[in-house]
């Protein structure tokens, strides 16, 4: 843990969550998740990073009693708010894309020369 404190202390926030997950990875313990691992700053560095993936992998390893923690509860709710405006982008970004292949056709069809009959 003395790593993630001169980490923090740097101000090298992206660096706490490989840090984290090394730990994890490194213990010898196969409860090393419960109480006493720092799984509200674990996931949070995860969601810092942008790593979604991770965070919700993370938390669906954590046990119930650590998942009951008000600081571990609130994690997800706050993955949710900042993963939402990324969905929302991709689905903006996919109404706009058959907004505009259906309008791009019709241009075409706009141009093409009409038969006199």
């Amino acid at each position: 843990m003395d790593r993630v404190s001169a980490a923090l202390g740097a101000g090298q926030f992206d660096a706490v969550a490989g840090v984290l997950d090394e730990a994890e990875l490194c213990s010898p313990s196969a409860n090393v998740l419960d109480n006493g691992w720092p799984a509200a700053m674990h996931l949070l560095a995860h969601i810092y990073n942008g790593n979604h993936a991770d965070a919700r992998m993370l938390y669906k390893r954590l046990p119930n009693g650590v998942k009951a923690q008000p600081e571990v509860g609130r994690a997800p709710r706050m993955h949710r708010s900042v993963a939402s405006p990324h969905a929302h982008l991709a689905r903006a970004q996919e109404t706009a894309y058959r907004y505009y292949s259906r309008n791009a056709a019709c241009d075409d069809l706009r141009t093409l020369p009409l038969e006199s009959g």
